[in-house]
């Protein structure tokens, strides 16, 4: 017990020349201290005398506020595990290249612009940890750390990185998130042990077919760069678990996605795909399908194949047909639901449109729906106010034993009713502007009706119709 007590007092004797008053100890079997925690401990500076504590094994200096570190670091030839983040350091001193047995060296969220050659002499690394600090650029040296598995470097300003990173054949997990990135070299393909790849806010524009050959590979995060296409090769990723494309520039994909059995989450939303290939049916462990934000116009028959499918997202397709809005709104399971029914034929097809007529009042646009249902032409009818809906049923052009429904929308075109427009005219309707021949274009305010429709209902099918022809024969110079 008086042992005990004497290294207790020594220890605290060595503390004090650290200048602190205490710190969190553990001693192995021959009472030699093998790990010193200082973190949190608001320490500006670090005696060269830690160079004494030779048996240390684990030496924790984070959340400190260290400008620089003592040479004398490099004493500690048996330290397998460095903290130093979240301090203020510019650089670290060469030295720490001698610390040969370092297995975790963490610096991350520190103030570094440039890390030393020296640190690829630390050959047993296996987790280096230098993100959120200030580095344009990393050593070719990086290189020799050949039993590195966990490399983080996100959230730096790095514009290129070395080739040599191709030679961390052990390297399971890659971070390069949010750098300034062009450019990947193609030799990150030799890293077939790699796992997890983050690469999302960077501003590559392309990505080397090599990456195809990272056969390890579970999870490819790419979000949020410039890509307007993909490597065919990264369908060789067979053992991918999560692919997570959103932000990006794709209209189209052209890898081999079926093959990606695996997959459980797919992100493609804010891009621009207007299709999708026939095969995403093949992705039977899918669990997440990100779609949102983008041109798509229909829906591969065989998505209704992916039965394991929690969350799909869809909203913001503006072009979408099938599944109709009304649906995707009401979430995953409504719109997988109508999509299986579909799929069965269980559905029963209406042919069925909205129709809205819209110009100036006084024009005939209620004479020209009298005329399609074949009623007399009335000198007395009333202007219409407001909105006047109603169900015109015709036979099918090119199919005579089915019914083709019009749901009329007839706007009164009083200059009252024209703020109510932008609740009313829809995507998905078919436009009927009727414009009087007889006082022509311009007091028809033809321009007026034509801009309106093509801001709140974009490629939305227009056909304009002239009254009062008997008066005057219609002169239009208006594109199509």
């Amino acid at each position: 017990m008086r042992k005990q007590n004497d290294d207790r007092t020594n220890l605290s004797q060595l503390m004090g020349t650290l200048a602190i008053s205490s710190a969190r100890t553990a001693y192995d079997l021959q009472d030699n201290l093998i790990r010193l925690d200082l973190s949190r401990f608001q320490l500006r500076q670090l005696s060269a005398q830690v160079g004494m504590f030779t048996h240390l094994q684990r030496l924790d200096l984070r959340g400190n506020q260290l400008r620089e570190l003592p040479h004398e670091l490099a004493q500690l030839t048996n330290l397998q595990e460095l903290y130093l983040n979240n301090n203020l350091l510019y650089e670290l001193p060469p030295q720490l290249g001698l610390l040969t047995n370092l297995q975790e060296l963490h610096v991350n969220n520190n103030l570094l612009y440039e890390l030393s050659p020296q640190l690829g002499l630390l050959t047993n690394l296996q987790e280096l940890h230098v993100n959120n600090n200030q580095l344009h650029a990393l050593p070719s040296q990086l290189g020799q750390l050949t039993d590195l598995q966990e490399l983080h470097v996100n959230n730096n300003q790095l514009h290129a990185l070395p080739s040599q990173l191709g030679q961390l054949i052990n390297l399971k997990h890659l971070d390069l998130s949010s750098n300034l990135l062009r450019l990947l070299p193609a030799e990150l393909g030799h890293l077939t042990n790699l796992q997890r790849f983050y690469l999302n806010n960077n501003q590559l524009h392309q990505i080397p077919a090599e990456l195809g050959l990272l056969i390890s590979l579970q999870e490819l995060v790419l979000n949020d760069n410039l890509l307007d296409e993909l490597p065919a090769s990264l369908g060789q990723l067979t053992n991918l678990q999560g692919l997570y494309l959103r932000g990006n520039q794709l209209s189209q994909l052209s890898l081999d996605l079926g093959r990606l059995t695996r997959l459980q989450r797919l992100y493609l939303d804010e891009n621009q795909l207007r299709e999708l290939p026939p095969d995403l049916g093949h992705l039977t462990n899918l669990q997440e399908l990100y779609l949102n934000n983008n041109q798509l116009r229909e829906l591969p028959p065989d998505l209704v194949l992916l039965t394991n499918l929690q969350m799909l997202r869809l909203e913001n397709n503006p072009d979408l047909l099938t599944p109709p809005p009304e649906i995707v709104e009401q979430g995953t399971q409504a719109t997988l639901t109508f999509l299986r029914e579909l799929n069965r034929d269980t559905v029963r097809r209406r042919y069925e449109a909205k129709v809205i007529l819209v110009g100036e009042a006084g024009t005939g646009k209620s004479s020209l729906l009298r005329a399609v249902q074949q009623k007399l032409f009335d000198p007395l009818l009333e202007t219409t106010h407001s909105i006047e809906i109603e169900i015109l049923t015709l036979p099918h052009p090119s199919l005579p034993s089915k019914p083709l429904v019009l749901n009329t929308w007839d706007f009164g075109g009083q200059d009252i009713y024209r703020a109510t427009h932008q609740f009313f005219l829809t995507r998905r309707s078919l436009y009927l502007v009727v414009w009087n021949a007889r006082i022509g274009v311009a007091q028809s305010k033809l321009d007026y009706w034509l801009s309106t429709i093509s801001i709140l209902a974009p490629d939305s099918p227009v056909i304009l119709v002239a009254t009062h022809i008997d008066e005057r024969a219609p002169d239009l110079n208006i594109p199509q």
